[in-house]
């Protein structure tokens, strides 16, 4: 999906605020919800409505920084992959239990793929 960054979310985006950034007001008008542009990623909800955590590119974690700083930025655009699935982890993956174990809860989290409520089919 590509997100655009316009003048007017610099100007009204307020720097060090993960809802209200430029970055944040971009995702929103490109019609993503999210709960957040924070550091290195944006958390949005997949379809089944799962939090997801979208690692940024570097160049627009570069721009994050100097926009939070104050420094001088201009409006850009980049693509990013937006979730188009439920992933789901198998009974087999963490034994009889009826959620994901802890270990592959982080490790799920951090690769990106679901956030920390996995379902079990």
């Amino acid at each position: 999906m590509k997100i655009t960054v316009t003048q007017e979310d610099i100007e009204q985006g307020q720097r060090c605020e993960p809802n209200t950034c430029a970055i944040a007001r971009a995702f929103l008008r490109a019609g993503v919800k999210h709960l957040g542009v924070m550091g290195r990623t944006v958390m949005v909800a997949n379809p089944p409505g799962h939090l997801v955590s979208l690692l940024l590119p570097r160049a627009v974690r570069n721009w994050i920084v100097d926009f939070d700083a104050g420094k001088f930025v201009v409006p850009f655009a980049f693509d990013i992959g937006m979730p188009r699935k439920e992933i789901r982890i198998t009974k087999s993956f963490c034994g009889d239990s009826k959620s994901a174990c802890s270990s592959h809860e982080a490790a799920i989290t951090s690769y990106g793929l679901q956030g920390p409520r996995a379902q079990l089919s």
